[in-house]
C-alpha cells in the first residue's frame, strides 16, 4: 500500500460528509408474542450435580477388576458402572425435577417421554468401550431439551475431573 497525501484524505472525507444522506426505513415492530428469555441456570447446576454424582460412581469402578462388561447388543458393552451411574444421575434429576421425562441409554424408553415438554437426555458413561479398555477417554453426558431444543447440559470427565456445563 502506498500512503496518500494528507490533503487528499481530508478532501475525500469532506466530500463524503457533503454527500446526500441516505435514510433507511425503520424496522417495523414485531407483531405477535414477544419471546421471553428464560434462565436455565438451575437446570445447568442440577445437570452438573448429577454428572458429578455419576462420575463419582464411575471413579469407584475404575480399577481393572471392576471394569467387567457384558454386551447389551452387538459391539455395545455395558458395565455395572453404567448402570449404577445411571441410577445416581436419575436420582438427582428426579429429586429436583420429578415431572421431567428422562431418556437414558441404560433404561427402557417410555411412550410418555414422547409427549413430555422437558426431557433430560443422559449417557451415564459415554465411552464405555474406552472405560472397559482402561483408556481415560470417557465422560458423563447430560442435557435438558425443552420442546426439542437443548437448553442446559453438562459433560464431566471423571478421570481428569474436567467439567463443562452451560
Amino acid at each position: 500500500h502506498s500512503l496518500r497525501p494528507l490533503r487528499r484524505v481530508r478532501a475525500e472525507a469532506s466530500a463524503a460528509a457533503s454527500a446526500p444522506e441516505i435514510r433507511l426505513p425503520r424496522p417495523r415492530p414485531r407483531l405477535g408474542r414477544r419471546r421471553r428469555r428464560v434462565s436455565f441456570e438451575r437446570e445447568a447446576d442440577v445437570a452438573r450435580e448429577a454428572a458429578l454424582a455419576g462420575g463419582e460412581v464411575i471413579s469407584r469402578h475404575a480399577s481393572a477388576e471392576r471394569r467387567a462388561s457384558w454386551e447389551k447388543s452387538d459391539d455395545n458393552p455395558v458395565t455395572a458402572a453404567d448402570l449404577e451411574a445411571n441410577a445416581a444421575i436419575a436420582a438427582v434429576l428426579r429429586a429436583e425435577f420429578p415431572d421431567d421425562a428422562v431418556l437414558s441409554e441404560e433404561t427402557a424408553d417410555s411412550a410418555a417421554r414422547l409427549a413430555a415438554e422437558r426431557v433430560w437426555i443422559v449417557d451415564p458413561l459415554d465411552g464405555t468401550k474406552e472405560f472397559v479398555e482402561g483408556v481415560p477417554q470417557f465422560a458423563v453426558s447430560i442435557a435438558l431439551a425443552v420442546r426439542g431444543r437443548p437448553v442446559a447440559a453438562c459433560v464431566y470427565q471423571p478421570s481428569t475431573r474436567e467439567c463443562f456445563h452451560a
